[in-house]
C-alpha cells in the first residue's frame, strides 16, 4: 500500500475502554478507516527509524 500525505486525513490514537494497548486509525480522504494495534505502529516507527 503506497499512499500520499493528501491520502490521509487523520490518524487517531487511542485506548480503547477495555483495552491496556494503544490502538491508532488511519483515516482517508475517500473514508477508508485502517486500524493498528500498538505493536504494528511500533514496528513502522522502528524500520522508519532504524
Amino acid at each position: 500500500m503506497v499512499l500520499s500525505n493528501e491520502e490521509v486525513t487523520w490518524i487517531v490514537a487511542e485506548n480503547p475502554e477495555g483495552h491496556r494497548h494503544l490502538r491508532s486509525t488511519m483515516i482517508l480522504a475517500d473514508g477508508t478507516t485502517t486500524p493498528f494495534k500498538e505493536a504494528t505502529v511500533a514496528a513502522l516507527v522502528r524500520a522508519y527509524v532504524g
